[in-house]
């Protein structure tokens, strides 16, 4: 009875305890978090309504109330932009001069967003706030600093106009207090790059014994192709099925293997073309290259983990070669980065032909070359 008693009275602590504690999470309220949240609503309220002046008095507000806190009311990005927008530049200048302290600060969870407004607002501004900058009291290289980066993000700049600024800065300004903010938040030059991902069609051919044995036969290919400047690399792969269109007799470790007519061999030829844009501009790309590759030829009648019967390679060769790229840009479209400018991206179709030179066959007499046709469908990120 005495043990019945001392668990039910236990039971009944327990319940109370959880209720207790169950009413207290349901009542609490970090009111930090709240203020906060409105906050940022608001600011995003003021900032369509172009009231800066609000937009300041609750930006200040809300980072006294977050000092000596785990969680920061604004990223640095919005930092700098609010800043800029209400022309606050000791603020500014004590956050170039603190990147590594504000950089990496972490906000409350579902804070609502406001880069993409503040950024809206300091591009459409950025004359008019760069303006300002040169008659403020920063120092020289303070506003030299700010204007750059005004440059980077002013929506009627050029890249070469932003790249002539950073390059004089830069040579004016060889040691710098700001070196932090300049190689950890200042866009670096811009070069006309892009990385575009390709996947397509073809036609391999083969000439002289090769041709005798194979007949042309549509390929698969894929690539990576890097484009900088005038420079275009790819990493590339091309693929197919080729029917036996002469049988032959083959001796492979003490076998002798009679292939027959519509056997299937595997061909796979893989690696890297480099070239010069002749001709690189918005529309339209013409590039001569050279390429350097890995070609396989073989057998498809075993298992290839069958050790007991390895596959029969009719070529395992390194192979080298010419060929035409030509690239049409057939869409284009825009994504923000990191500072919520706006990178280019675009969708083209690319051609390419051109002759790889086996360097050997299995046959020591053998002779023969793939000359090949390309076609892809092109999505890449950078400037076309």
């Amino acid at each position: 009875m005495k043990n019945i008693v001392c668990f039910l009275f236990f039971l009944f602590i327990s319940s109370y305890s959880f209720g207790q504690i169950s009413e207290e999470i349901d009542s609490y309220v970090d009111s930090i978090e709240l203020k906060v949240q409105n906050g940022r609503k608001m600011i995003l309220y003021e900032l369509n309504d172009s009231n800066l002046v609000k937009v300041k008095q609750i930006y200040d507000y809300l980072n006294s109330i977050i000092q000596n806190k785990d969680l920061a009311a604004f990223y640095y990005l919005e930092d700098i932009y609010i800043n800029l927008l209400t022309k606050d530049w000791q603020k500014i200048d004590e956050l170039m001069l603190g990147f590594e302290t504000y950089k990496n600060k972490t906000l409350y969870q579902n804070s609502t967003r406001l880069i993409p407004k503040l950024y809206e607002l300091t591009s459409k501004n950025a004359e008019q706030i760069r303006t300002n900058c040169t008659n403020s009291s920063l120092n020289s290289q303070a506003k030299k600093l700010v204007g750059t980066f005004l440059q980077y993000i002013d929506e009627n700049s050029s890249d070469e106009e932003y790249n002539k600024i950073l390059t004089a800065y830069k040579k004016e300004f060889k040691e710098s207090d700001y070196q932090d903010f300049e190689q950890g938040f200042l866009p670096p030059k811009k070069i006309k790059t892009s990385v575009a991902y390709a996947f397509g069609s073809g036609i391999i051919f083969t000439t002289n014994d090769l041709a005798d044995h194979f007949p042309r036969n549509a390929t698969f290919n894929m690539g990576i192709d890097f484009n900088i400047g005038r420079v275009f690399t790819s990493l590339y792969f091309q693929g197919s099925n080729l029917k036996l269109q002469k049988p032959f007799t083959a001796f492979s470790e003490s076998q002798i293997l009679n292939f027959t007519m519509n056997e299937k061999f595997s061909f796979i030829d893989a690696g890297l073309k480099a070239g010069y844009h002749l001709i690189r501009n918005d529309r339209f790309h013409l590039t001569p290259y050279a390429s350097f590759s890995g070609t396989t030829l073989e057998s498809k009648r075993f298992n290839s983990s069958d050790q007991n019967h390895p596959e029969y390679q009719f070529i395992n060769s390194f192979a080298y070669g010419a060929g035409l790229h030509t690239e049409f840009k057939l869409y284009e479209f825009e994504k923000n980065n990191l500072y919520y400018a706006y990178d280019k991206a675009y969708i083209s179709i690319k051609l390419e032909a051109g002759y790889n030179k086996i360097n050997s066959f299995r046959d020591p007499y053998a002779k023969g070359d793939t000359p090949y046709l390309l076609c892809a469908l092109v999505l890449g990120f950078g400037d076309f």
